[in-house]
Parts: structure tokens; C-alpha cells; sequence
């Protein structure tokens, strides 16, 4: 895949025609991803560069509001005071505002054509839970079943600590356990108990169980993996 740093915007070859090409063709790789159906992770990394483009931003707002020059006027709407510009004699500033701001649109555009298609796949994929549920926070298992198999994952939850802040996030871990061949009306809670009667750290816990199905070919680790954890997250939140 092809990749742009945290810092890519203000790395040598700093010329805009050269930034603008990087960010095409980068774009470009991740339409051609998303053609086939593949959004994890190069869905979350167009989000990550859009979110280091808004830190950059801010942090530019915050130096220049340090920053004492020349008062212009009083956004009495905002209650802001509007000050002079610094200067830029060279034109770097200039030059590199306009490559943050053709980033931007062009990147915005990639992550908000790549969440819709995700959406509309969304509704083609169904997870239900097999039995009973325990605690929604509890680890457990998913069951992937495509035509006759199932693809077995074991699941926990855990926290996450953000680089440079003192929050965290929650996230999913999931391991292959295995896969396994079905009939067409394969008793699955068998299969849950059998998993259950194991003396692992997953069934020691009360496990959940969930079964994933979709009538399209989805790719596993680059869509359907991801989708599950999603939806954990939110049904443990």
C-alpha cells in the first residue's frame, strides 16, 4: 500500500505540484482498494491524514494567536480578535497552505466515498448472537459462515492508550481458531458448546457468540473482520 507519513505535507520535495501528484496518487491507490471491496485498514489511514491535516491546522491558529501583531478588528459573532497576518517573505507559509488545503478536499472527498460504499455494504451483513448473551464487555467467539464452513475467531476487548494524551480508546483483539466444515442446517450452538467445554481464558469468561452471514463475497481481514469489530464496539459501548 501505498503510504504517506504523519509529516508528509512539509517533507522534502516541498513543491506544491509534487505534493499534489503524492496525495493523487495515493488517492488513487485507495479508490482501487475500495473498488474491490478492501476498506481496513486504508479507510482509517485516510482518517488518520485528514486528522494530522486538522492538527496542523490548529496548532498553526494557536502560534498565530501566541503570537502578538497588529489588531484589525473584533469578530463581535465569534468574540474573536482578528490580527494582522505574520509575515511570509519567502511564500513557504503560502505554499504550504496550499498544499494542506488541496489535501483536504481531495482526501475529504476519498473518506466520505469510501464510508458510503462501506454503508451500503453494511446493510448486506448480518450479525446475530447464538443464545443467550452475557455481559456485552465479555470476550467471546465469532462465527464467519460462508457456504459450508465456518471460519472460527476467538474475541476480547481491550484499552487502548492514545499517543500523547492521557485517554484511551477500546478496542477488539481477535484470534483464528479455526475453521470447520458444515452442512446446510449445521447445529452451531453444538459447535458453541463444544468451544465452551474448552478450558481456555474465552470460555472461562461466559463467552459471546455471534454469527456473521452475507450473501456477498467480501474480502475476510479487509472487510468482514473489521465490520465485526465494529460491531462489538458499539454493543459494548
Amino acid at each position: 500500500m501505498k503510504q504517506l507519513s504523519e509529516t508528509w505535507f512539509v517533507e522534502p520535495l516541498f513543491d506544491y505540484e509534487y505534493k499534489t501528484y503524492e496525495v493523487m496518487a495515493y488517492a488513487k491507490n485507495m479508490e482501487s482498494q475500495f473498488s474491490e471491496r478492501k476498506f481496513f485498514p486504508y479507510l482509517d489511514d485516510v482518517k488518520r491524514l485528514l486528522n494530522n491535516l486538522d492538527a496542523y491546522r490548529a496548532a498553526k491558529a494557536e502560534m498565530g494567536d501566541s503570537l502578538r501583531t497588529d489588531l484589525l478588528e473584533v469578530d463581535l459573532k465569534r468574540l474573536k480578535m482578528i490580527r494582522k497576518a505574520l509575515p511570509d517573505n519567502c511564500g513557504i507559509m503560502a505554499e504550504l497552505d496550499g498544499i494542506v488545503r488541496f489535501a483536504s478536499h481531495t482526501l475529504g472527498n476519498l473518506y466520505r466515498e469510501g464510508s458510503a460504499i462501506l454503508d451500503e455494504l453494511l446493510s448486506d451483513v448480518e450479525i446475530t448472537p447464538l443464545g443467550i448473551l452475557a455481559s456485552a464487555d465479555n470476550p467471546g467467539w465469532l462465527f464467519f459462515r460462508k457456504s459450508r464452513s465456518v471460519r472460527i475467531y476467538s474475541y476480547h476487548f481491550r484499552l487502548v492508550r492514545r499517543p500523547f494524551g492521557n485517554n484511551s480508546y477500546k478496542d477488539v483483539c481477535t484470534n483464528y481458531h479455526s475453521e470447520i466444515t458444515t452442512g446446510r442446517f449445521e447445529n452451531l450452538n453444538a459447535v458453541k458448546w463444544e468451544l465452551m467445554n474448552k478450558s481456555d481464558i474465552v470460555s472461562r469468561a461466559t463467552p459471546n457468540v455471534y454469527l456473521v452471514e452475507t450473501g456477498l463475497r467480501l474480502p475476510q481481514c479487509e472487510t468482514l473482520l473489521p465490520i465485526a469489530k465494529h460491531f462489538l464496539i458499539r454493543s459494548a459501548a
